[in-house]
């Protein structure tokens, strides 16, 4: 559904007003980790004053566990900051679950105990569930990351140094020009942070109300 091309955009009215709302959320990230050690490595080797390579805060949207993996994987230690930024409340809410209850082990057994729990109390019938949560059928997948994840020592690292770091939780559409460059400020400090935008300037519904140059 993309403004510039003529016909998709009335051709997908129904689903993209329909996954613009706010009330749901990505239960399973879709998209692959990427390794990150050759930019960190050309940025500790080109940047001044000189960077030994580690980060103290990551700032990340409500998906998945993709704030867990992001942190774990740019090695957040005792002090460090995770910031969980979305423009759905609802999503922020499920995220905070995930990191206050989640183990670091069967994350799909998890989610669904998760899911089920969030219906019961909103009185909604399982059948509903896809409306409120998406990317389901990419638990299996979830779980494979996990894994990889654990021969690192994730789970160990979500027990021992998780607790430890200060978790902040923001509510924020980036598309609002003011909300946008309080959130931008606020990002720098002095701290040495990792900015994970995902797919959000890239996404279905985005594209349905704003253009690429826009």
């Amino acid at each position: 559904s993309y403004p510039e091309v003529e016909y998709d955009g009335p051709r997908n009215l129904a689903e993209a007003l329909e996954i613009t709302q706010t009330d749901g959320f990505f239960i399973a990230n879709t998209e692959d980790l990427v390794n990150l050690d050759e930019l960190i490595e050309y940025r500790k080797n080109n940047t001044l004053p000189a960077w030994d390579g580690t980060f103290n805060s990551i700032w990340a949207p409500a998906a998945g566990i993709s704030p867990l993996t992001w942190a774990f994987k740019l090695n957040l230690q005792k002090g460090s900051k995770i910031v969980v930024y979305d423009v759905s409340k609802f999503a922020l809410n499920v995220t905070r679950r995930i990191i206050n209850e989640w183990d670091g082990t069967e994350y799909s057994k998890f989610a669904k105990h998760l899911m089920n729990d969030i219906a019961d109390g909103q009185k909604l019938p399982r059948k509903e569930l896809t409306d409120i949560f998406k990317g389901i059928n990419k638990l299996k997948f979830a779980d494979e990351i996990v894994e990889e994840l654990n021969k690192d020592g994730f789970k160990q690292w979500i027990k021992d140094v998780l607790p430890t770091i200060n978790v902040v939780y923001k509510f924020v559409n980036l598309l609002d020009p003011q909300q946008y460059k309080d959130f931008t400020v606020d990002i720098v400090k002095k701290e040495v942070g990792y900015m994970h935008l995902s797919n959000i300037f890239h996404y279905f519904p985005t594209s349905f109300h704003y253009s690429l140059q826009q």
